[in-house]
């Protein structure tokens, strides 16, 4: 991971939970907890665990509390960097495509994937707050509907 600024170090120079960075995509990532049997992989939205503080779980299908997206495959047993807020590249809902400008939120009916079809989100009426509440931000980049696709996104998760 290329990093231009780190804040909080532990004892030693060792990464600690809680840990910020930069990364030179210009996302800003923040260091927690893996749970135990967890899928590291580059994109997946995740969500805050409700489990254990500071850690993180793949988000569900239709998510409204999503911490960010996990930054880069891992093999560290221990430790995930997530993107909260900037350039992200964002695992797309099979099948979706994405244009730039779009909005992006959680998929319907993927865990740890996004839909970036819808091009305004929706605004007024509670059911349509519900689902602005799934936001997680705005595609920077085309990409044609696949598998397993990574698209470049101003993420903003709340």
């Amino acid at each position: 991971m290329s990093v231009l600024r780190i804040v909080g170090i532990g004892q030693l120079g060792h990464l600690i939970p809680g840990t910020i960075a930069n990364t030179s995509e210009g996302g800003l990532v923040i260091l927690v907890h893996k749970l135990p049997g967890s899928i590291t992989r580059r994109g997946l939205v995740c969500r805050a665990s409700t489990n254990i503080p500071l850690s993180w779980e793949i988000s569900q299908a239709s998510e409204r509390s999503m911490l960010g997206v996990i930054y880069e495959d891992d093999e560290n047993p221990d430790l995930t960097w997530i993107v909260i807020s900037g350039i992200a590249q964002v695992l797309l809902q099979d099948g979706t495509a994405a244009a730039p400008g779009n909005w992006v939120k959680t998929s319907d009916s993927q865990p740890g994937h996004a839909n970036a079809t819808t091009v305004t989100p929706p605004d007024g009426t509670m059911p349509k707050i519900s689902e602005r509440l799934r936001e997680l931000g705005y595609c920077l980049e085309s990409k044609t509907a696949g598998i397993d696709v990574l698209c470049s996104c101003l993420v903003s998760a709340h």
